[in-house]
């Protein structure tokens, strides 16, 4: 997936620690490359992934290529062994030499050649951090020292596990709970702090009343924290969560519900591209069934008519010319177009390019056969804040969505042979 993505700083995003998720999601600037980008965003890690997807490296496409790293979820064992790499290898010595080893670490900057590269990098460090923190929670040290120790621990943890890199839910949440009652308050303070999010990673295995008792404890705990950038950041893991355990309505409507707190607070004003997105994103998750409501402007400048496509089956084509594996989507989806048109296909791209210059370039050099949606405000391209990628919370592209004659969506990722698999279906003559 082509996401837009930057450099992170190690502290400079909400304190360096977890931050830059919901900073991302609260300014619209970034969204997320990959799994392991996740990761990265999660802990305050210093990397960058450049290119949108361009390389050739196979794995910046297949999140599962890292799966054969996570032989071990205890700290330093299976792929990606910090133990017995120098260079992550936790010294021997009291709190402040540890300590300092490992923001020594974080304030690195490091740029990998392929996500193979990252994936391992990530793992590396994340496990020193984690191991250093076990280092220094033994140790007799002060509370700020151990505020930060145990923190950076914990984050590493959910950091990992949320990312799928390691680390399994309920171990952390066991362990979690065993320092909430540790003999130290800072341990425990810092402990309750992730009680939400630790909880929240572990969703999937809570009945029905007690996934909805969270989820109000979520939103509450936004109340309480002044809709503070950590609270969000947890209530959007529990949505988060659900959406991963399948729990579409349960999702869409947290997330609804967390508008609608907004909505109600002084936050409203300061929080409001927050909402909109938020609102996008319950849409967008139930869309799967639901017809797909499109308006707009196309390249040409005429407004799009949206009926004149019922009856067809629709694949829209959220994309833009510097999203490399948008490029690299377009010869199938021309094949398609060419294979299926007469039988009842169309595409509708929706660019979200900001200079519409190359977008006109490539539709005419690559004889583009089917209408681009763009909208151009002041002389540029709206990009990320189309209406509709707004309107449907599309933050990565490609995203093809694939409508039925009735206007229904039948896929959220119709590419490559899954789209001509879902056309053999959908217009073969059995099906008419």
């Amino acid at each position: 997936m082509c996401r837009y993505w930057k450099s992170i700083g190690s502290s400079a995003l909400l304190s360096g620690l977890w931050g830059g998720l919901v900073s991302a999601m609260i300014s619209s600037r970034l969204t997320l490359f990959s799994t392991v980008a996740l990761a990265a965003l999660w802990s305050g890690l210093v990397f960058t992934l450049s290119g949108c997807g361009r390389s050739t490296d196979p794995s910046l496409e297949n999140p599962a290529s890292f799966s054969n790293q996570k032989s071990g979820s205890k700290s330093g064992q299976g792929g990606g062994g910090s133990e017995n790499d120098p260079s992550f290898r936790v010294p021997d010595g009291d709190s402040v030499k540890i300590l300092a080893f490992v923001k020594g670490l974080v304030s690195q900057k490091y740029q990998p050649s392929s996500q193979q590269d990252a994936n391992e990098y990530t793992l590396k460090l994340q496990r020193a951090i984690i191991r250093a923190g076990d280092k220094i929670l033994a140790q007799k040290a002060d509370d700020a020292t151990l505020k930060e120790a145990l923190t950076r621990k914990i984050v590493g943890q959910i950091g990992l596990a949320v990312s799928g890199l390691d680390d399994a839910p309920e171990q952390i949440l066991a362990e979690v709970q065993r320092l909430r009652g540790d003999a130290r308050p800072v341990v425990v303070e810092v402990a309750n702090q992730y009680w939400l999010a630790v909880r929240a990673l572990n969703v999937n295995s809570l009945p029905p009343a007690d996934q909805e008792k969270l989820r109000e404890e979520a939103i509450e705990w936004v109340r309480v924290n002044g809709f503070s950038d950590d609270s969000l950041r947890d209530a959007v893991l529990v949505a988060d969560q659900l959406t991963k355990a399948n729990q579409i309505e349960a999702a869409a409507g947290h997330y609804e519900h967390l508008v609608e707190a907004i909505q109600q607070s002084p936050e409203k004003e300061t929080r409001g591209k927050l909402m909109t997105q938020w609102q996008g994103k319950a849409a967008q998750l139930r869309l799967p069934g639901s017809k797909l409501e499109l308006e707009g402007t196309l390249l040409d400048g005429s407004q799009l008519d949206w009926e004149s496509y019922r009856g067809k089956v629709v694949l829209v084509d959220f994309w833009a010319t510097w999203c490399g594996p948008c490029i690299a989507e377009v010869p199938n989806v021309k094949e398609n177009y060419r294979k299926y048109h007469d039988r009842g296909f169309d595409v509708l791209g929706i660019s979200l390019d900001k200079d519409r210059k190359p977008l006109v370039n490539f539709v005419n050099r690559e004889s583009i056969p089917w209408k681009q949606m763009y909208e151009d405000s002041s002389g540029k391209g709206s990009g990320w804040q189309h209406s509709m990628a707004v309107k449907y919370g599309v933050t990565a592209i490609p995203a093809a969505i694939l409508v039925d004659q009735q206007g229904k969506v039948v896929s959220m990722n119709a590419r490559g042979d899954e789209l001509s698999r879902l056309l053999s279906e959908l217009l073969s003559p059995s099906a008419k």
